[in-house]
């Protein structure tokens, strides 16, 4: 969505999974930050949904040492279970229904 708006003076991040995808914008007047979720019904249908949001540069230092703050955690975090919702997984239970 975002890279029509994308000049020399901007920088995009963008990545993407089975459960959505996560678009970063920045200029010299802030930040946006575009999230896309993508989940399925129990009959493996897939809902879409969507947020985007503007934030200022004080408001994108805060959620990055917020990111920190939970990536630090996240790292130290024991895997308990198989990754019951990874990709193969939702290939496997809605099969053709995982567009990229």
């Amino acid at each position: 969505m975002f890279k029509q708006l994308i000049t020399g003076a901007t920088r995009l991040f963008s990545t993407c999974g089975t459960f959505g995808e996560v678009d970063l914008v920045a200029s010299s007047r802030g930040v946006v930050l575009s999230v896309m979720s993508r989940n399925y019904d129990t009959t493996g249908r897939l809902h879409e949904d969507g947020a985007l949001a503007g934030l200022s540069v004080a408001e994108a230092r805060r959620l990055s040492r917020l990111l920190d703050e939970a990536i630090a955690v996240a790292e130290d975090c024991v895997v308990d279970q198989p990754d019951f919702w990874s990709d193969p997984t939702i290939q496997h239970m809605a099969p053709g229904r995982v567009a990229r």
